[in-house]
This record gives structure tokens, C-alpha cells and sequence, in this order.
């Protein structure tokens, strides 16, 4: 009888213990986002254009209500048209510190921002999804330099 007890509790100890890890967290990541890049534009015979974009900078961003700072790396691809208005499919890397990173997807709008998906990350970021936007502060800005809101919600496990 005390076996099938202690089997019992065993049982019940190894379920509660795993099931931490599988409990999934939602977290908000807000802020600013400051960036440098650079743009290259193959024309096409009809008037539009393949624009290709990498860009760097830094996200100042609050995480559980304290600021966080994250080291940005993006790199894009899109079709811009006789009006100059791209169409961009972006990805990014936001990397805390050496451990801990996510990615995203992005879908923008050249100048009026865009729409967001985590698709991963490393460290306390690992596995995370989630979904986010981004809106450009001066969408009339032209040049290298850029600054927007975004506005984050991360799932990890």
C-alpha cells in the first residue's frame, strides 16, 4: 500500500515539475526602434523596381516595465513601383546581450510601417512566436536614417 502511495506521489511530483516548462508566458516589448541602413534599387524594364535593404540599429524597448536595450540587424527584400512606394518582406534579429535574441518576419509598406511575426529566437527567447506592428515616426523621412514605434507581444516557453 505505501508503494502504491509513493508511486502515486511520484507521479504527481514528476507531472507538476515538467508541466513548468510547458507553461507558455506572454510578454509586451514596446519602444523605439533607431536605424541606419542602406538600400539598393534594381530597375525592371516595366518601370518598377527589386529593392533590396539591410539595416542596423538599436531598439530601446520596456520589458516588464523596465527598459531594455536590444542590438537590431535587419535585412530585407521588395518590389518598388513607379511611385517609389516599396513593398518589403523584412527579417531582424533583436539581440539582448549573447544569450538571448528573437527574429521576425515583417511585412512593410515603405513609409507606413507593417506588420509583425516572431519567428524564434535563443536563450530566453527560444521557440518564441507571437506577433507585433511597427509605424514609422516621420513616414515623409527620406534617407539612411529611420526611427519608429513598435509594439511586440512574445509568447515563450
Amino acid at each position: 500500500m505505501i508503494k502504491q502511495i509513493m508511486r502515486v506521489f511520484t507521479m504527481v511530483l514528476i507531472l507538476m515539475l515538467g508541466s513548468n516548462n510547458v507553461i507558455a508566458q506572454t510578454e509586451i516589448l514596446k519602444g523605439r526602434v533607431y536605424v541606419s541602413s542602406t538600400k539598393s534599387l534594381l530597375p525592371l524594364g516595366n518601370g518598377d523596381g527589386v529593392l533590396s535593404l539591410m539595416a542596423v540599429g538599436m531598439a530601446a524597448l520596456t520589458e516588464k516595465d523596465l527598459p531594455s536595450i536590444f542590438e537590431l540587424a535587419c535585412v530585407g527584400m521588395g518590389l518598388e513601383d513607379e511611385e517609389s512606394k516599396a513593398d518589403i518582406d523584412l527579417y531582424c534579429t533583436f539581440r539582448k546581450n549573447q544569450t538571448d535574441s528573437f527574429d521576425i518576419r515583417g511585412d512593410f509598406i515603405d513609409g507606413s510601417g507593417g506588420t509583425l511575426e516572431i519567428i524564434g529566437g535563443s536563450g530566453k527567447y527560444s521557440g518564441a512566436t507571437g506577433s507585433g506592428n511597427y509605424k514609422p515616426i516621420d513616414p515623409s523621412a527620406s534617407g539612411e536614417e529611420g526611427q519608429g514605434i513598435i509594439e511586440l507581444q512574445i509568447i515563450t516557453r
